[in-house]
Formats: C-alpha cells, sequence, structure tokens
C-alpha cells in the first residue's frame, strides 16, 4: 500500500485473500497513539508508515521554525496527520485480517480525505478525476485568500472549515465508489441481525468494535479541534503576569517568579506602567521593555510582522539582522534606526525567543550612542 498521488485503475473484482498472520487493530490503533506511523509498522505497512512519519516530523520542523502560510498549514498538519494514523492504523489492521487490503488500492477513502484536507482537493487526483481537484484546489485557494484578507479567529475557523468540508466530501465519493465495487464492504444496517454482518465485521469478530474505536476517534478529533481553537483565540494575545522591582548591589532587579524572568538595570532607571508588557524600565534617552504572547507561531513570524508594522510608521527606517546571548540562549532580531515625529533618531533592537506556546520579547531603544553599552550590561543580566 502506499500513500501517493499515482492514479489507479480499479482493481477487477477477487476473492479476499486470506493473511498468513492476523495483527490487532486495537494494537495499531496503540502504537499510532505514541507516535503516527509505528501502528503502520506494526502492520509492515513500510511505505505508508515512512510517509506519514517523514510528513508529520516534517511538519513538526516546519512548526518550530517556520514562519508565513507555511507555518500556518503545518499547525494544521500535525493534528491531523496524527489522527489520521491513529484512524487508518486501525481500520487498515482490520482490513488486512479481512483480506481485503487489496481491495482499498487506489480508493482508500481515508487516504483521500486527508489529501484532501491537506491539499485543498488533491485527493481527488489519487481517484482519477483530476478536473474535479483542479477545480476545488484553485476554488479553495481564492476563497480562503479572500478570508484572510481580514484574518481573525473566525476567519481562520471558516478556512479550516471550507477544508474539513472537502475532505468529508473526498471521503463520500470514494466510499461509495469502492462500496459500488465490492458490496461485501458495505456495512450492514442494524436491524438486519447479528447473523448479517459485512466481511471485514466477519473476519474481526473479536477485539475492539468499530462503535467503540469511532466514539474513540470523535472524541480525540474533538479534544484536538477545541486545543487548536483555543490556541488560536489566545494567539498573539500579550501575557499578563505581575513581576517585582527590588533594588540591589548591583541597581533595580526585576523578578517574576511566574514567568521565571529576571533582568537588572541601573538603580537610576524608573518603571513605567503597562498593560500590554511584562515590565518597561527607562532612563534618559534609554527604555527597555519585556515582553510575551501565547503564540503557536514562530519567532521569526513574530519578527517579519514586527519589521513590517515599523516600516508601515516608518518607510525610511533602516533594518539589519542582529543576535545576541540571552539566558545562555542565542537570541535572533533585527535592529532599525529612524526619525521620529520630532525629528529625533531612534535605534531599536528587537529580540524573540520561543517559550513554549509562548514567546519571550526583549525591544531595547536608544537616543544616543553612549547608552548602548548600557543595554549592552543588561541583556548579560536576564535570566529565564
Amino acid at each position: 500500500m502506499t500513500l501517493n498521488l499515482q492514479t489507479y485503475e480499479p482493481l477487477p473484482a477477487s476473492p479476499p485473500i486470506q493473511p498468513e498472520k492476523r495483527y490487532s487493530p486495537a494494537l495499531a490503533l496503540i502504537l499510532s497513539l505514541l507516535f503516527p506511523g509505528l501502528g503502520h509498522f506494526y502492520l509492515r505497512f513500510w511505505r505508508r508508515g515512512n510517509w506519514i512519519i517523514g510528513l508529520e516530523l516534517l511538519a513538526l520542523l516546519i512548526v518550530a521554525v517556520g514562519n508565513g502560510q507555511l507555518h500556518a498549514a503545518a499547525i494544521i498538519s500535525v493534528p491531523s496527520i496524527y489522527l489520521f494514523a491513529i484512524i487508518d492504523a486501525y481500520f487498515s489492521a482490520r482490513e488486512w485480517n479481512a483480506g481485503v487490503t487489496d481491495w482499498l488500492a487506489g480508493g482508500n477513502p481515508r487516504v483521500v480525505a486527508i489529501l484532501n484536507l491537506l491539499t485543498k482537493g488533491f485527493g481527488y487526483f489519487y481517484l482519477g478525476d483530476r478536473t474535479k481537484g483542479i477545480v476545488c484546489f484553485l476554488a479553495m485557494s481564492a476563497t480562503q485568500g479572500a478570508l484572510m484578507l481580514h484574518t481573525n479567529v473566525w476567519t481562520r475557523v471558516l478556512a479550516i472549515s471550507l477544508q474539513v468540508a472537502v475532505a468529508m466530501d473526498g471521503y463520500r465519493v470514494a466510499r461509495e465508489r469502492l462500496f459500488n465495487q465490492y458490496p461485501e464492504l458495505r456495512p450492514v444496517p442494524a436491524d438486519a441481525g447479528n447473523a448479517s454482518v459485512n466481511i471485514v465485521d466477519a473476519a474481526n469478530s473479536n477485539g475492539l468494535k468499530p462503535a467503540f474505536a469511532i466514539v474513540f476517534f470523535v472524541i480525540f478529533g474533538a479534544a484536538m479541534l477545541i486545543a487548536y481553537a483555543a490556541s488560536q483565540a489566545l494567539n498573539g494575545h500579550a501575557v499578563i503576569s505581575k513581576g517585582t522591582l527590588e533594588q540591589g548591589p548591583s541597581g533595580l532587579t526585576y523578578r517574576n517568579l511566574h514567568e521565571r524572568i529576571e533582568l537588572t538595570v541601573p538603580e537610576d532607571w524608573t518603571r513605567l506602567r503597562t498593560e500590554d508588557t511584562l515590565v518597561s524600565l527607562r532612563s534618559d534617552g534609554v527604555s527597555i521593555i519585556i515582553q510575551e504572547q501565547f503564540a503557536t507561531y514562530a519567532v521569526a513570524s513574530m519578527l517579519s510582522e514586527t519589521e513590517a508594522d515599523v516600516r508601515t510608521r516608518h518607510p525610511a527606517a533602516s533594518f539589519k539582522p542582529v543576535t545576541t546571548m540571552l539566558g545562555g540562549r542565542l537570541a535572533s532580531g533585527f535592529e532599525t534606526s529612524y526619525e521620529n515625529s520630532d525629528g529625533l533618531a531612534i535605534h531599536q533592537r528587537v529580540f524573540g525567543l520561543s517559550r513554549g506556546f509562548k514567546i519571550f520579547i526583549l525591544i531595547e531603544t536608544w537616543m544616543h550612542p553612549e547608552n548602548r553599552p548600557s543595554l549592552d550590561k543588561i541583556e548579560q543580566t536576564v535570566r529565564f
């Protein structure tokens, strides 16, 4: 079995091939829960398992370091591939035990659904319906592009809902074609009696029943959907947490035990009260701000958005990339210079570091070259 975009001609009707070895659908499900693809390795579906593991690792890598639309797609792909691997491993084991694995070649409804979900219609190519695949891809891309012009939680949810709808349609089309080709696979109505079951149910009379597995899949999928919606609702919101400012032998030390952040500034600095920052400290012609945001996007994406905002407000601003060590970690960022509305030269450095589902942001501002050494010294005191 393969997970690719090849088009297969429907296989001629053939009797089930009784397997030499049976596999446990429940065990395939559990192994896929541990990591997507392991259940397929248990079933000896090496190629599909490699595809699943490779795609999941790639998506996780993009989530960690990517930005822009590619990062947004990876955020959807990680849980989608995970849920697909669990469902597909369970049902693939049942189909193997019934000897009908080959019947699904080129028309597996689950493969069609995941391809449509992740590629906006390429599952139809897998079924051989190229025209529908192209039309679906173009229509989905245009619609989602229009929705993202005014991006918020609801437009994101609607954009994802469209992809889910396309995935469900692909599953429905592939499933009906499969049942027409192989009527033995069609589910038996509940009122048909226990003596009448389809070929897959008959071969898996013991073990985890499909009804219980489907309930688990629905609950698990709903939990992931709620977690995703919650993360998107918090995305970009500032973390609000109070810290203390104490006089010490080296100056004023800011500590935030809840966020595990600390830094020290000269004793003549003062604190400004702000609502969207953890702390804002300043002196004559120089200031430093610490922020944290809930974020599922990468640091690079945050820096790009911040730079774009500065360019919008100050078109003549200059930029250059910079790096520094913050709390023993290498932090990337940018330095910008521009003139404010009073014609005064302003210099800023913005650094970002990921902290789980949060981003730590350090913003340094100075007006005179003699202020820069004090900021360099403050950077060395940052702990988190």
